[in-house]
Protein backbone atom coordinates (compact mmCIF):
# COMPACT_ATOMS: atom_id res chain seq x y z
CA UNK A 1 0.00 0.00 0.00
CA UNK A 2 3.01 2.29 0.39
CA UNK A 3 3.42 2.38 -3.38
CA UNK A 4 -0.10 3.78 -3.76
CA UNK A 5 0.68 6.58 -1.31
CA UNK A 6 3.88 7.33 -3.22
CA UNK A 7 2.04 7.62 -6.53
CA UNK A 8 -0.69 9.85 -5.13
CA UNK A 9 1.79 12.42 -3.88
CA UNK A 10 1.65 13.73 -7.47
CA UNK A 11 -1.23 16.08 -8.32
CA UNK A 12 -4.03 14.19 -10.15
CA UNK A 13 -3.79 16.62 -13.07
CA UNK A 14 -0.13 15.72 -13.56
CA UNK A 15 -0.91 12.00 -13.49
CA UNK A 16 -3.51 12.42 -16.23
CA UNK A 17 -0.99 14.20 -18.44
CA UNK A 18 1.59 11.43 -18.21
CA UNK A 19 1.92 9.17 -21.22
CA UNK A 20 1.84 5.42 -20.69
CA UNK A 21 5.58 5.30 -21.26
CA UNK A 22 6.21 7.96 -18.61
CA UNK A 23 3.87 6.15 -16.24
CA UNK A 24 5.88 2.95 -16.65
CA UNK A 25 9.10 4.87 -15.95
CA UNK A 26 7.61 6.44 -12.81
CA UNK A 27 6.28 3.08 -11.65
CA UNK A 28 9.68 1.50 -12.22
CA UNK A 29 11.36 4.31 -10.27
CA UNK A 30 8.83 3.90 -7.44
CA UNK A 31 9.52 0.14 -7.34
CA UNK A 32 13.27 0.77 -7.12
CA UNK A 33 12.84 3.38 -4.39
CA UNK A 34 10.55 1.14 -2.35
CA UNK A 35 12.98 -1.77 -2.77
CA UNK A 36 15.86 0.43 -1.60
CA UNK A 37 13.89 1.61 1.42
CA UNK A 38 12.82 -1.95 2.25
CA UNK A 39 16.38 -3.30 2.04
CA UNK A 40 17.73 -0.36 4.02
CA UNK A 41 15.17 -0.68 6.81
CA UNK A 42 15.21 -4.48 6.70
CA UNK A 43 11.45 -4.53 6.20
CA UNK A 44 9.41 -6.16 3.46
CA UNK A 45 7.52 -4.52 0.60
Amino acid sequence: MRKVAFVFKFPPSEIKELTLNELEIWRGAADEIMADIASFSGGDT
